[in-house]
């Protein structure tokens, strides 16, 4: 997310800079942070990654989800439907 999301979500502005690798091999420098967040009616602390500005393809925005969040569910994906689904 940005630092303006994160700031509008109440996320800690303090942020610890670290480099990432993307899934496409490239590296990144992003800001670290922590929030706690509802996930399937549980409240988790996650880790944060905050940029200065949005990653795009095209011009569409690209929000990451990190994998963590999805183990040990499934998730099923149907481009046919445009449906993304998390079975608990």
């Amino acid at each position: 997310m940005t630092r303006d999301a994160a700031t509008l979500l109440g996320v800690d502005p303090k942020f610890d800079e670290t480099e990432v690798e993307l899934a496409d091999g490239r590296k990144a420098w992003v800001y670290e942070t922590r929030a706690t967040i509802m996930w399937l009616d549980q409240e988790r602390r996650v880790r944060v990654l905050v940029s200065d500005e949005w990653t795009t393809i095209g011009d569409a925005p690209v929000a990451l989800l990190g994998t963590d969040l999805l183990l040990p569910h499934l998730l099923r994906i149907d481009f046919a439907k445009g449906t993304v689904e998390i079975e608990t």
